[in-house]
């Protein structure tokens, strides 16, 4: 089949959540499909990374999306029924040129738009062609931002923060009812997506995150030596959800745990870290920034500590530190649409204090960082393979396609 994909991202290097996903699927798919990526890329982006795609794509093109910082954004933001995340996007004649191009040329059988944000251009020129349109949603944009909104304390933000909330829902609604069918990465997200746009649910199916577990095995050579008790925070920081757990954690988790435990030392590691992550710095805290293999932090540190307030979906680096056997502690929407049992598979604490005694518990306690790094590793053996996911998206290229072409012939037949 051909397929046509509209990315938020350049999908490589994969050093985020998102990025993570499409890159393992689009390797895990390209056996079996002719597939052509058009990729949103910012300004100051390398598009040196084209030809790893090109491995597994026939085609690879980017736009360039404005400025975040573009007063342009900002005044259309405010003004317009439209939600930051997809003002950010752009709105040029040059993207839907570039569909149209695509489209024409390498005529695919259905097009997979990923994340709702990036779907206006494509929404302006569908009736220019007849195929199969897939969503696939990596969470419920609106419980994300609602969630995080939740936790600011500026008032002048939160209520901007609620409005942008109101527009991104109402808009994410809207955006659905053109779409074919859906994917959503937990039943979870499922269950929320029924609810905020009902009648859509034979369309739906969940594609879950996963792991490649061939990479994270838990067996690595790693060069950094751990001489004392070590807590990992990895995510990148384009995400407020992550500047906001890791400084929560900071400020009022890790003086606990030191107090209890005076040597800890905790690694913060993530791509775009802000000038405030950089200045936590010191003897007791480092900031790595970008690091080509997690797994050399992965393999040294004793706890995997995930203290988001905020966030939809499900969380990629929670898998991949499950995969390598480490403890995880985190709280409840960290664990989201995971599936794990908490006390089993992972320790689940949402109040500050006990974060804290958790991840004490399991500094002083070997034997169960060894359970639960175990048990971790099991669940994502058995859920969490990206071979038998990609085969599933697979399927569900199939059956849009056909269930399109049926919705076609009954169309036909009811103008005769």
């Amino acid at each position: 089949m051909k397929v046509l994909m509209i990315l938020p991202s350049l999908p490589y290097p994969p050093d985020s959540g998102g990025k993570v996903r499409m890159f393992n699927l689009i390797k895990n798919l390209s056996d079996e499909h002719k597939i052509s990526l058009l990729c949103y890329m910012g300004l100051g982006d390398d598009a040196q990374y084209i030809p790893y795609l090109l491995k597994y794509c026939e085609d690879v093109r980017v736009v360039h999306r404005r400025s975040i910082r573009s007063i342009q954004n900002f005044f259309l933001a405010m003004f317009s029924k439209y939600p930051f995340l997809v003002v950010m996007r752009g709105f040029s004649h040059s993207t839907e040129k570039k569909i149209l191009e695509i489209v024409r040329m390498k005529k695919p059988d259905l097009i997979h738009v990923e994340t709702f944000y990036v779907s206006q251009p494509i929404l302006k020129i569908k009736n220019h062609f007849k195929i199969p349109l897939l969503l696939a949603k990596h969470n419920i944009e609106s419980l994300v931002y609602e969630r995080y909104f939740r936790t600011r304390k500026n008032l002048f933000l939160r209520l901007l923060g609620y409005l942008d909330t109101y527009k991104m829902k109402k808009y994410e609604i809207e955006v659905c009812k053109h779409f074919d069918s859906f994917t959503l990465v937990s039943e979870n997200d499922l269950r929320t997506f029924k609810k905020l746009i009902p009648g859509l649910n034979s369309n739906s199916y969940v594609i879950p995150n996963g792991v490649d577990l061939s990479y994270f095995d838990g067996k690595v050579d790693h060069s950094i030596e751990n001489k004392q008790p070590t807590l990992l925070f990895v995510g990148t920081f384009a995400f407020v959800g992550n500047i906001d757990a890791l400084l929560y954690f900071y400020r009022y988790s890790f003086p606990i745990v030191q107090r209890k435990i005076p040597n800890v030392k905790l690694y913060i590691v993530g791509s775009r870290p802000p000038k405030r992550i950089e200045r936590l710095s010191s003897d007791s805290v480092v900031v790595t920034g970008y690091v080509e293999d997690l797994r050399e932090y992965l393999t040294m540190c004793d706890v995997f500590i995930v203290p988001l307030r905020a966030g939809s979906g499900t969380r990629l680096k929670i898998l991949e530190a499950m995969a390598m056997r480490k403890p995880v502690v985190s709280t409840s929407i960290g664990t989201e649409g995971i599936g794990a049992v908490p006390g089993r598979d992972a320790i689940i604490a949402d109040t500050r204090e006990e974060f804290a005694e958790e991840v004490v518990k399991l500094l002083k306690n070997k034997k169960l960082r060894a359970r639960i790094g175990s048990n971790g590793k099991r669940l994502v053996e058995t859920k969490y393979n990206w071979e038998p996911i990609a085969k599933k998206l697979s399927q569900v290229y199939q059956e849009t396609v056909e269930k399109f072409a049926l919705k076609r012939k009954k169309e036909r037949v009811r103008v005769k």
